[in-house]
């Protein structure tokens, strides 16, 4: 690590992390994963989110949105204005604007659904989470069309499903969510970086670069080979990184594989896909 960077208290360093995690930043050229290496797709965005059915759609620094079309393979613009966006799955596309409010794809238009949120996470079965500014965390009642307090201070939360999200404090404290009594639950150790699967494999990464799976078993951290600085889980077969350098990585077997390309963003979508569209990312 840079000696710059020993010197910045592990709060600050995370906050730093986790704010550049969805921070508007230029637009830069989207690529999509071809089954050997990350190939260009026509259009340029800031953002980039894809679903576990393999939808995936984007915002640019201007905050506009883009659906990919499937049958061409291009990114077409939906009317809208998003700061971040975040796909479940097709049918499940979420995302809150510049300030802060929340609006959900009902398959024609966006939708402001009520709440104020920073961040939003939407699991592969349509569950929706988030976190506001205050860090408090919410998640969607379908039924009552709302989003309702959950206990917790998070500045991110990341939802694989329903009952499977996980979140990360200003601290660099790790949680997962329990169903049962429907509580955060602290895991030991200090992270940078989290995410959860569509089946609940959740992965983390701490500020050294070192990365590590959750073990149900234990229900602790287990270390694994390997040094990356972010990390992006679709199910427990596709778990990509990146490191330091923005260099790319697959978790092949046990060992992260080098895969050519460098990209400043990456999202896994669910499990490997026969023709490709694994990951998705932005370019450097």
């Amino acid at each position: 690590m840079n000696r710059k960077l020993q010197n910045i208290p592990i709060a600050v360093f995370v906050s730093l992390m986790l704010a550049a995690s969805f921070a508007c930043s230029a637009d830069a050229g989207v690529y999509r994963f071809n089954g050997s290496l990350f190939a260009r797709v026509a259009g340029s965005l800031s953002q980039i989110s894809a679903g576990a059915d393999g939808a995936v759609w984007g915002v640019d620094g201007s905050n506009q949105v883009f659906r990919l079309a499937p049958n061409s393979g291009l990114f077409a613009q939906v009317p809208g204005n998003l700061r971040q966006i975040s796909v479940g799955n097709a049918s499940n596309v979420w995302g809150v604007d510049a300030a802060s409010r929340v609006y959900r794809f009902n398959g024609s238009v966006f939708v402001q659904v009520p709440g104020s949120l920073s961040r939003i996470s939407v699991g592969s079965d349509g569950a929706a989470w988030g976190v506001n500014e205050s860090n408090q965390v919410f998640r969607y009642n379908a039924g009552k069309r709302l989003f309702e307090r959950v206990t917790g201070s998070l500045q991110r939360v990341e939802a694989g499903s329903a009952n499977a999200a996980w979140g990360i404090d200003r601290l660099g404290r790790i949680y997962r969510f329990n169903p049962g009594n429907k509580l955060f639950i602290g895991i030991p150790g200090s992270y940078s970086d989290v995410s959860v699967g569509s089946d609940g494999s959740a992965w983390a990464v701490n500020t050294s670069g070192q990365v590590f799976i959750y073990n149900p078993n234990s229900r602790l951290m287990t270390g694994v080979a390997g040094n990356l600085a972010k990390i992006s889980v679709g199910s427990a077969t596709n778990v990509w990184g990146l490191n330091a350098k923005s260099e790319v990585f697959r978790l092949q077997g046990a060992v992260f594989t080098l895969v050519p390309g460098k990209l400043k963003q990456i999202d896994a979508a669910g499990s490997p896909r026969p023709n490709g569209g694994d990951a998705w990312g932005i370019g450097p």
